[in-house]
């Protein structure tokens, strides 16, 4: 697998592809603002996702 392939399956994940979004806006200087409920909701989606990615890690480790 190279690089290419390996970054573009990575963008699947909303972890990585929230802070894609936010790196390219803060290069592309723009002046971002994001709701306060648009901001609390997309921070609980976040903590969802992590802790299922990590139930499944776990899941698969065996422990």
């Amino acid at each position: 697998m190279d690089l290419v392939d390996l970054a573009v399956g990575n963008l699947k994940f909303p972890i990585i592809l929230s802070f894609a979004l936010g790196l390219f806006a803060a290069f592309a200087r723009s002046d971002l603002s994001i709701p306060e409920t648009v901001a609390k909701g997309m921070s609980i989606y976040l903590l969802f996702a992590i802790g299922f990615n990590g139930g499944v890690a776990v899941n698969e480790a065996g422990l």
